[in-house]
């Protein structure tokens, strides 16, 4: 499939059920009504591409999918953001992902709930394409490996940072400048050490003030990713385990994951809508 024609990957990620229309590489609809037209009906994907054989596919993205886009131009970098907020290179991600012709990356994620189309998140090189949009799909060059890749790699979930980022909360570039900090950065080793500090001080609140010191410690650990010490993902998933391990002495805990989100975004400087 390596010498397929673009009508040939269309209708190979329609058979994969991804509703396809064509599109010109400027992202210009060649349908009427553009993504609400998209299709997995052989007969009509093949109608189109005889009329624009060198148009490309593009997916129109159901609900249940969000696609993080990083972008690489002019002053915008989304792949050095995407580690600040993930911790882990994009091209690590085990999930269906693709390059793009301006340098840039999609991942695809599994999505829980509905998200806003078309949303960039503050001060990052980094958007998000869901229902109501579409992405550009590979129809040369890595098209292949990418088609392979969907089929046999689940989509991840949607990472816990991202709503809190797309909440408004601001990336740790723009809190270098404005975060209350120590005047010297902590090294990482010792971010890291600070942050099992505050996990073993969660779990081992005394009864009575467990969400208190759950707070402190979580609004502690948001300054530190704020000046860019601690990347968003590694410190909100071990905060959520150390707020998950408090025992319980009376009703059980609720809404952990949102309690913790909400006191990390007041430690970076600004609180959670």
């Amino acid at each position: 499939m390596s010498r397929a024609a673009p009508i040939d990957w269309a209708l190979g990620y329609a058979a994969h059920g991804l509703a396809v229309f064509p599109m010109k590489a400027d992202r210009t609809p060649l349908t009427e009504h553009g993504y609400q037209d998209a299709s997995t009906d052989p007969g009509v994907i093949a109608a189109w591409w005889r009329r624009y054989p060198f148009a490309d596919p593009a997916w129109a993205l159901p609900e249940h999918v969000v696609t993080v886009d990083l972008d690489r131009k002019s002053d915008k970098d989304g792949f050095r953001d995407f580690v600040h907020l993930d911790g882990h290179d994009p091209r690590d991600i085990e999930t269906p992902s693709a390059s793009t012709p301006s340098g840039g990356m999609h991942l695809f994620y599994a999505a829980a709930r509905p998200y806003q189309n078309a949303v960039r998140i503050r001060g990052c090189g980094i958007d998000t394409r869901s229902q109501g949009g579409c992405v550009i799909l590979p129809a040369r060059g890595n098209g292949r490996q990418w088609l392979r890749r969907l089929s046999k790699t689940p989509m991840a979930g949607a990472p816990a940072w991202l709503d809190c980022a797309l909440k408004g909360v601001s990336t740790p570039d723009q809190f270098r400048h404005t975060a209350r900090s120590s005047p010297e950065p902590l090294e990482r080793k010792q971010a890291l050490a600070e942050l099992e500090r505050s996990c073993a001080k969660i779990i081992a609140a005394p009864d009575g003030t467990q969400d208190d010191t759950r707070h402190r410690q979580c609004f502690l650990i948001g300054a530190l990713i704020a000046c860019g010490e601690l990347d968003y993902g590694t410190a909100y998933s071990a905060l959520v385990a150390a707020a998950r391990a408090m025992p319980t002495y009376g009703k059980p805990w609720r809404d952990l994951d949102k309690r913790v989100e909400a006191s990390i975004a007041r430690g970076m400087g600004r609180a959670a809508p």
